[in-house]
C-alpha cells in the first residue's frame, strides 16, 4: 500500500497515514527500514497493511523518493472548512467532487507500479 503521512511523532516512532485506497486511516508504530530515517509528516511511504480488530496497521514502512507534502493535513482541513471536497494539490480546492486526490510530488510519474 502507498500513502501520505498526515501526522507523525518522530520521537515516539508513530505516524498516521492516509492511504491510496481512501479507506480508514492507518496507524504506524515502529522504525522504517534500517537504511532510512524516521517517518515524518508529509512523507510518501510504501508499507504492508494488516488489520487487527477494527484498526488498520502499517508494517515494513519505506519512505519513497521524491518530495513530501508536509502541508497535506492542513490542505485537507482547509478544503473541508471551505466546503470543497477535492484538493487540487496546489493549495487550492476544486468544487463539485466527492474524491480527494493525492497530489503527486513534482518529480514523480503519474503511473504507480507495485512490486
Amino acid at each position: 500500500m502507498i500513502g501520505y503521512v498526515l501526522w507523525s511523532d518522530v520521537s515516539g516512532d508513530k505516524a498516521i497515514i492516509w492511504c491510496e485506497d481512501q479507506g480508514d486511516l492507518v496507524y504506524f508504530h515502529g522504525k522504517p527500514e534500517a537504511s532510512q530515517g524516521a517517518v515524518c509528516k508529509g512523507d510518501w511511504i510504501q508499507f504492508d497493511l494488516t488489520q487487527k480488530g477494527n484498526m488498520r496497521l502499517a508494517a515494513n514502512a519505506r519512505v519513497l523518493d521524491g518530495e513530501g507534502v508536509p502541508d497535506l493535513a492542513e490542505e485537507l482541513i482547509k478544503a473541508v472548512s471551505s466546503g470543497a471536497r477535492q484538493v487540487d494539490g496546489t493549495g487550492g480546492a476544486a468544487m463539485g467532487s466527492n474524491v480527494i486526490l493525492f497530489p503527486l510530488p513534482a518529480n514523480r510519474s503519474k503511473t504507480i507500479r507495485y512490486g
